[in-house]
């Protein structure tokens, strides 16, 4: 459905040139759910923007159902933007007009009929859950109700492509899961596709099909979300999901033990199935003391982590890494030979 081809795009200071992004390729299938990741600045707002327009790229072409935006002229644009919804990390709502007057706004500008505009007003309305709110004005909504209200603004014009530009980002944790519940509700109802921009490896792990890592105006890695989290590459996206487990050994006081070894193991699939630690306790002559464990629940799948603390002679430790290597689980050494 988008194409990204050979994207360039650079900002001209008074004494320098940045360049935001450097040879962008992607290609967004219809009806799915498309997290772009990086850290502020590394451009990703920037290359969400080309994607309607907003932002014009140096070189390149972007494609959207096939249409060449980059060579539109603006009534085209204009109208071929129609399309695409987009929505906001600070909602961007009208301060002076009441839900349903925002929600009615894009409609007006685009002189619809009053009557149909009411109807598509609270069917909108009822979708995303502020039936009752319609003649409230935002300053007296929630953080959650106003991300609302600004999700069916943008849905106002029936468009296929929905842009969310750190759209949960402004909103606690709980408020998030319910923001993101809604959206994958709305892109299974509506047929929509949707591209997260977010710098929240949580939302990537909550709501999208594949990810895209961005850095420096580059991208880095680009794969499905059970490839990234099971076998990151790069060093920006091995911190991305590190982050999400930075607390899983915070404040647990592990023995110190001479000769052992700190190991985190990952489990996808099947592996996540077999008795591992009671194979490496029953096959080598080990002591394994279990520090913590989670599970994420990936949009697909899950993925088990687990971090041990594997003691016993240097053979008997290099051993059960060799069983650990033949079951196929992936594993990384943390700490070796100290207390933390």
């Amino acid at each position: 459905m988008i194409e990204l081809k050979n994207i360039y795009k650079s900002y001209h200071t008074k004494n320098d040139k940045i360049t935001a992004l450097k040879n962008i390729n992607l290609r967004i299938n219809k009806n799915e759910i498309f997290g772009i990741i990086g850290l502020s600045g590394a451009g990703k707002s920037t290359l969400i923007r080309t994607i309607n327009g907003l932002e014009k790229i140096d070189q390149g072409t972007i494609l959207v159902d096939k249409i060449n935006i980059t060579n539109l002229n603006k009534k085209d644009l204009l109208k071929e933007r129609k399309n695409i919804g987009m929505i906001f990390q600070h909602f961007d709502l009208l301060n002076s007009r009441t839900v349903y007057r925002n929600v009615a706004f894009p409609l007006e500008i685009s002189k619809v009929d009053k009557k149909i505009i009411a109807e598509r007003v609270n069917e909108l309305l009822d979708l995303v859950g502020l039936a009752d709110k319609r003649d409230t004005y935002p300053s007296q909504l929630s953080g959650g109700q106003k991300q609302r209200v600004a999700i069916a603004r943008a849905l106002a014009n029936n468009p296929k492509l929905l842009l969310c530009d750190e759209a949960t980002s402004a909103l606690d944790p709980e408020t998030t899961k319910s923001i993101l519940a809604l959206l994958k509700k709305l892109q299974q109802t509506l047929d929509l596709t949707i591209i997260m921009i977010t710098h929240q490896m949580e939302v990537v792990k909550e709501i999208c099909d594949r990810v895209a890592v961005i850095n420096n105006g580059e991208i880095v890695e680009l794969g499905n979300i059970e490839e990234i989290f099971f076998n990151p590459k790069s060093k920006v996206t091995q911190g991305f999901i590190n982050s999400i487990h930075s607390n899983d050994i915070k404040d647990i006081t592990i023995p110190n033990k001479e000769n052992s070894k700190l190991i985190k193991l990952t489990f996808i699939g099947e592996s996540s199935k077999k008795p591992i630690i009671s194979s490496l306790i029953k096959n080598n002559n080990v002591e394994i003391n279990i520090i913590s464990g989670n599970i994420d629940k990936l949009t697909s799948t899950n993925i088990g982590n687990l971090i041990i603390q594997i003691s016993g002679n240097s053979n008997e430790i290099k051993n059960s890494i060799n069983y650990l290597n033949a079951e196929g689980i992936k594993w990384e050494v943390i700490n070796n030979d100290k207390s933390i």
